[in-house]
């Protein structure tokens, strides 16, 4: 985008009437968005809503990266066989066949958004594994991050269900 038609249109905006009620500064926002929405209309496409970019398995997995320890150690080893469960889950979930849970739900369990935002994210969302002291999946959204319990000992089904209560309760208890 040109820089000088930004600059152009800050100073005609700018050079407005005082108005009394104090909605200056935001009217005159407004206006200098519409004006560029109009000069540039490439700009309104990222402002679109779009329901054509549903989130797949392969999308959630390279937008979560993993946090596992040294090449070769047990706690490798756990976490690898951890991992190679959540994508057998994920794949659960995006057939349909772990509801009420969806990708979405997952991502904004993580992220605290059910969709990446355009220009993605500005903290990189990553899986972290901790041990098996929680039956539960637990997050930070403030900094995107996913805390996976080893699966230990537990089987898959049982694994699975925990991992239900926990996507499934995305509301971090604010309904």
């Amino acid at each position: 985008m040109n820089p000088s038609f930004i600059m152009s249109c800050a100073e005609t905006e700018n050079s407005a009437y005082p108005r009394e009620d104090g909605y200056e500064k935001e009217e005159n926002t407004l206006q200098l968005h519409l004006k560029l929405m109009r000069k540039k209309p490439s700009i309104t496409y990222l402002l679109k809503p779009s329901n054509t970019r549903t989130l797949t398995v392969n999308k959630l997995l390279q937008l979560l990266r993993c946090r596992f320890s040294v090449v070769g150690s047990n706690s490798r080893n756990k976490e690898e066989a951890t991992y190679k469960h959540f994508v057998r889950y994920a794949r659960e979930v995006f057939a349909g066949r772990r509801p009420p849970v969806t990708l979405e739900k997952v991502l904004a369990f993580t992220t605290g958004s059910s969709i990446e935002p355009v220009l993605g994210f500005s903290i990189v969302p990553e899986i972290e594994f901790v041990a098996e002291t929680s039956m539960f999946a637990t997050a930070s959204t403030c900094v995107n991050k996913l805390f996976l319990p080893l699966i230990g000992d537990r089987g898959e089904d049982v694994y699975f269900s925990h991992l239900d209560m926990s996507f499934a309760n995305d509301f971090f208890g604010m309904e």
